[in-house]
């Protein structure tokens, strides 16, 4: 199996963080500038915790253009269906008040 760094520093809980780049040419220079850097954390006591920056590709293509592309046509279509919806839901109660106030 894959190990992985994880840190821990008084209760506080490892994490992960992601930078996307839209030019493969500043995702070369990002790896080549945080070569041997670390990631520091200063606490408000002025105890400092650094750790290893690892950079890696997106082997899955998540970030590619075509899945960004995807997931907004996705979130798009749900956003539609969920205003429609709420436009039947609002008829339908402005229908049901019609009704009582006729009744």
């Amino acid at each position: 199996g894959r190990s992985r760094n994880h840190f821990a520093f008084r209760g506080m809980r490892p994490f992960e963080a992601f930078v996307q780049y839209q030019a493969p040419e500043s995702f070369a220079r990002a790896m080549e500038t945080l070569k041997g850097m670390k990631l520091m954390f200063k606490g408000d006591d002025g105890k400092a915790l650094a750790c290893n920056i690892k950079v890696t590709p997106d082997a899955t293509n998540h970030f590619s253009e075509n899945a960004i592309k995807q997931r907004t046509l996705e979130r798009l279509t749900l956003q539609g269906l969920e205003r429609e919806r709420k436009r039947e839901e609002n008829r339908g109660r402005k229908g049901a008040e019609r009704k009582r106030r006729d009744d």
